[in-house]
């Protein structure tokens, strides 16, 4: 396989080989000191933001029905359509019609691939904008600046001029992300063992009647490899998509706790990258080894090419984890104490460790 360059691919055979892997001890170089990791509970979940997962059904969770988005529409079709001036809306020069989240019209018009991205990421501002509002009315610290908090009585025409997400935006999406909001955002973290817990957790739920066993995986991201280039390749200028934010811990136990770090690629205002995130880097990769690029901003993710890779590493690292390790697998985080009092700091999460050892012993014994 041609993507066996830059990934390393391993299904564990115990639980003691994950860590021995990870600490070098081997067929890989030591990496937990130069990699950020993701849990992920089931081996089929792509490495996707939230907000762009599953043909966007994750962010429509987030939009009531009775919502509804403007989109601009042309003259042209104003005429061709014979679209009622009633039905129209004229804001800054533009007349727009509106949309709901599932993209119906009334004219049953249909979206070129622009309008499409700006309305993909009208609602991701829409549902971001909702959490700022309600959080600030319950008096919860909200670090925006001052054009954000104009948006928040009136963001219905709000689109970003060049790209999104925006710098100004950053410290405030990491915290929505952290707390389920669907963003752009993919959550990562310094330290393995808590990303071990988030994949191997789901077996907590095994009475519930909709849990199916699943294999988990816990990626590995060789981001420093990335670090002189992030924002822009210091030899040509030229700006990459692929961005790198570590958000405040000191007003977030949790993420302290967790030692969360973020990516999220950048988005220009006529593309949408559905992909998944491995696959963008990795077909960079390949289009930077070819020259195969437009040279404009914002058109790749990164400027590396293979000679950039040090020898014996590799950009992902995939340990696959079998569902029947994952109780034993937990028990040794829970042993190391990355157990719910420690990731999730508070009353809750003492009482979800009662509660959840219990469980765990219990699918030891079986």
């Amino acid at each position: 396989m041609d993507d066996e360059k830059y990934i390393w691919e391993h299904k564990i055979k115990n639980c003691y080989e994950l860590f021995d892997l990870i600490d070098g001890r081997g067929e890989i170089k030591k990496i937990h000191k130069k990699c950020i990791f993701r849990g992920i509970k089931k081996e089929s979940y792509p490495l996707c933001p939230k907000s762009l997962r599953n043909d966007g059904a994750d962010l429509n969770e987030a939009i009531s029905p009775m919502e509804t988005f403007p989109y601009v529409v042309s003259k042209e079709i104003i005429r061709e359509c014979s679209i009622p001036e009633e039905d129209l809306e004229k804001y800054g020069g533009e007349y727009y019609l509106r949309t709901n989240k599932y993209y119906e019209t009334p004219k049953d018009l249909g979206f070129d691939d622009i309008t499409l991205n700006r309305l993909q990421i009208k609602k991701e501002c829409n549902v971001l904008m909702k959490f700022i509002n309600r959080a600030d009315k319950s008096g919860l610290k909200i670090n925006i600046n001052k054009d954000i908090r104009d948006l928040i009585d009136y963001s219905d025409f709000y689109y970003p001029e060049d790209c999104w997400p925006r710098e100004s935006f950053y410290e405030i999406i990491g915290l929505a992300q952290h707390y389920g909001m669907p963003t752009r955002f993919l959550d990562w973290s310094y330290n393995y063992k808590s990303s071990i817990y988030f994949a191997v957790s789901d077996i907590l739920n095994y009475k519930d009647k909709d849990y199916k066993e699943a294999d988990g995986i816990l990626w590995a991201f060789n981001y420093k490899l990335f670090y002189p280039f992030n924002h822009k390749n210091n030899r040509t200028g030229e700006k990459f998509k692929l961005r790198f934010y570590r958000p405040e811990y000191y007003s977030n136990p949790n993420l302290t706790a967790q030692k969360g770090f973020f990516t999220f690629i950048i988005n220009d205002l006529y593309n949408k990258d559905e992909k998944s995130f491995d696959d963008i880097i990795i077909d960079d990769f390949k289009k930077n080894n070819d020259n195969n690029f437009s040279g404009e901003p914002l058109t790749r993710s990164h400027g590396l090419t293979d000679s950039d890779i040090p020898e014996g590493e590799k950009i992902f690292y995939k340990f696959i984890i079998p569902s029947k390790l994952k109780p034993k697998l937990l028990k040794k985080i829970y042993e190391d104490d990355y157990s719910e009092e420690f990731l999730f700091p508070g009353y809750n999460g003492v009482s979800n460790s009662v509660k959840n050892k219990v469980i765990l012993d219990e699918l030891l014994m079986k």
